[in-house]
């Protein structure tokens, strides 16, 4: 009380309330006589200290945070707490991690077949780390499978250090990633701004594993409309503002739009050109040319010519040439009754 008068502003105290009912009644009673001081406790006297009210709003995470350790119940046996909270009271564990890891990817369940055994359900918390970092493709899901008080809370600290939230590629966001944007664009209280390409959506994604939200029941693939709905009346869907391509030519613009259906338009200052080798000197000529980015469906590497790569990996590259290997689903792009209808799944090849 006497440090609010110095600092002259609101003051907020968190103590323990140490099993005690008449502190918890103390505590109350003093918050009505003061407008400019709220001192929290848990109003529960099983929680009678700060670590043991985290302890139990994160029990997923912690609570296979250690095994039953002897000699340590018996100081708590009062108490009746949890096991791995009476050894983290008396050991003063905690759980700290150093940031984020990008580059290992997660243990899998199974290898070849047979279990893993250095994979963690998810109960454990070593399922989400690695190294005392947090893999950075399961971190939606650790969010997701917090409470709805701990989100909530959550999302209050986002909207008070953040006006607004940006996300680019939005089209690569997929799984638990993409549940977790949901979340983000149906809050009210935050200002979302996410551009994307739904025809890039096979290109890159966020989670290679996942499959939401554009494959449906029944393995069929998720329609432009049908992507647009997810966002129903929770966001603006503007289509005209990006619509040119700073880095496709126009003649590149008008054949993605007459052969594959994508609208698309120019800003590029480069004129462009494009052409169907059938000539065995001229393949021959632009296999060999190093200068010239030769893109493959898959597996670009077992081929002797180079610069080489698979169309998947060139996304967001620019080439001053390149040379796309077409595929047979698209041997008949050229012909003037090729459907962009017929092969759906592999209409943004030429997009990239």
């Amino acid at each position: 009380m006497e440090l609010s008068k110095i600092v002259m502003n609101r003051l907020l105290v968190i103590t323990d309330n140490d099993s005690d009912q008449e502190t918890i009644n103390t505590i109350l009673e003093t918050n009505k006589k003061h407008s400019n001081i709220l001192i929290k406790c848990s109003p529960n006297v099983e929680e009678f200290t700060f670590e043991v009210c985290l302890f139990n709003s994160n029990q997923s995470i912690f609570q296979t945070f250690s095994d039953k350790k002897p000699g340590t119940i018996a100081e708590y046996r009062s108490k009746s707490i949890n096991q791995n909270l009476a050894y983290m009271l008396k050991n003063k564990t905690a759980l700290l991690t150093t940031g984020v890891e990008i580059f290992k990817n997660p243990e899998p369940l199974s290898i070849s077949g047979r279990p893993n055994p250095r994979y963690f359900k998810k109960e454990d918390y070593r399922h989400y780390l690695y190294n005392e970092k947090y893999y950075s493709s399961r971190m939606s899901e650790l969010i997701l499978a917090q409470s709805k008080e701990v989100l909530k809370m959550m999302f209050e600290r986002l909207e008070g250090f953040c006006d607004h939230l940006y996300f680019d590629e939005l089209q690569d966001f997929m799984g638990k990633d993409f549940d977790l944007l949901i979340l983000f664009v149906r809050d009210s209280n935050l200002n979302v701004f996410a551009v994307g390409d739904f025809h890039q959506h096979s290109v890159s994604k966020s989670d290679f594993t996942a499959r939401k939200p554009y494959i449906k029941k029944g393995e069929k693939f998720l329609s432009k409309e049908e992507y647009k709905l997810l966002f129903k009346g929770k966001a603006t869907i503007d289509e005209t503002t990006l619509v040119k391509s700073r880095r496709v030519p126009e003649k590149i613009c008008t054949l993605i739009s007459s052969k594959l259906g994508i609208y698309l338009e120019s800003s590029s200052p480069v004129e462009g050109h494009y052409e169907l080798l059938e000539d065995e000197s001229k393949i021959s000529y632009t296999l060999e040319d190093s200068t010239t980015v030769k893109l493959f469906y898959n597996n670009s590497t077992k081929y002797s010519c180079s610069p080489a790569i698979n169309w998947g990996y060139s996304k967001g590259d620019t080439y001053k040439k390149s040379c796309i290997i077409l595929t047979k689903t698209f041997d008949s792009l050229f012909e003037d009754d090729f459907s962009r209808f017929t092969y759906l799944l592999l209409k943004l090849i030429l997009y990239m």
